[in-house]
């Protein structure tokens, strides 16, 4: 009798914990970024990024690959069209309790990482959270913007002069369900 009590305990225990974590789907995202080059603003947008959130394991990493990307505004002679990949992350213990935080807006400037065909930065980079209370759950909009150094891009574009840093914004819509 004893063994089935504690055997009782212990499967709701399991299924406590399995009903108390939230799933994540990411509806849509954009990643656009812009960048001054040969005298003129060059803007490109891409909405087929590879995403991964995981809220309980604080991890979030955006993919961005410039072939699916489209131009938005360019100055003349000055598109990317290469192979390209932008990989941002990082691991952020504080991402579980943003998400599902009823405040309806968090700011605050974070560390992310960004990694231009193997070669690596670390930025600052600025979040802001929003919370939209929706009938399943609620949908959460993640932007993150910043700035990072384009000399990775030089060596694939010699043609181009880069005059700023290139500016990034990434715009994730997520819903998030108990």
């Amino acid at each position: 009798m004893k063994k089935i009590f504690t055997l009782s305990i212990f499967l709701f225990a399991i299924l406590l914990t399995g009903f108390s974590q939230s799933s994540y789907s990411v509806l849509n995202n954009r990643v656009v970024f812009s960048v001054l080059v040969n005298n003129d603003t060059l803007l490109i947008e891409n909405l087929k990024n590879r995403v991964r959130l995981n809220g309980e394991m604080g991890l979030l990493e955006v993919v961005y690959y410039n072939p699916d990307a489209r131009v938005v505004g360019s100055a003349p002679g000055s598109h990317l069209d290469s192979e390209i990949t932008f990989r941002f992350w990082n691991e952020y213990s504080w991402l579980e309790e943003y998400l599902k935080s009823d405040n309806q807006q968090i700011n605050f400037i974070d560390d992310l990482y960004v990694d231009i065909d193997g070669m690596e930065e670390t930025i600052n980079a600025s979040f802001s959270i929003h919370r939209i209370r929706g009938t399943q759950g609620f949908t959460t909009i993640i932007e993150i913007q910043g700035d990072f150094s384009p000399e990775p891009l030089k060596t694939e574009f010699p043609d181009l002069m880069f005059k700023k840093d290139l500016h990034f914004k990434i715009i994730l819509t997520v819903q998030v369900t108990n």
